[in-house]
């Protein structure tokens, strides 16, 4: 492990770093930490973002569907659905219902 001494403080090197509430670990890939921060941020509001006008929740969407090209590293013009799909994510809109229906 490195450290660094500077003014009679020591530094030591880590492989995590816990920022926002999320762990970054050197070991995960960027479609790890691309999916993870997407879906926890969306799951930890998804409630309070019911009623939200139709422009903002596809504005919400499109978040979701460029993660999900940038985890897939697809083209820009591919179908989304199908990725979607495979990792089991919900649209906006549903996923804000299947919420809603959870805390009911």
């Amino acid at each position: 492990m490195v450290s660094v001494i500077t003014d009679a403080v020591v530094v030591w090197a880590t492989s995590t770093k816990l920022n926002l509430g999320i762990q970054l670990d050197a070991d995960l890939t960027v479609r790890t930490h691309v999916s993870f921060l997407v879906l926890s941020r969306l799951d930890y509001g998804c409630a309070t973002l019911a009623g939200l006008p139709r422009q903002l929740l596809d504005r919400l969407q499109s978040v979701l569907s460029v993660a999900a090209l940038l985890i897939f590293a697809s083209r820009r013009y591919d179908h989304v659905t199908p990725l979607l799909r495979s990792y089991y994510w919900l649209w906006v809109h549903e996923l804000i219902t299947f919420q809603l229906a959870v805390l009911a």
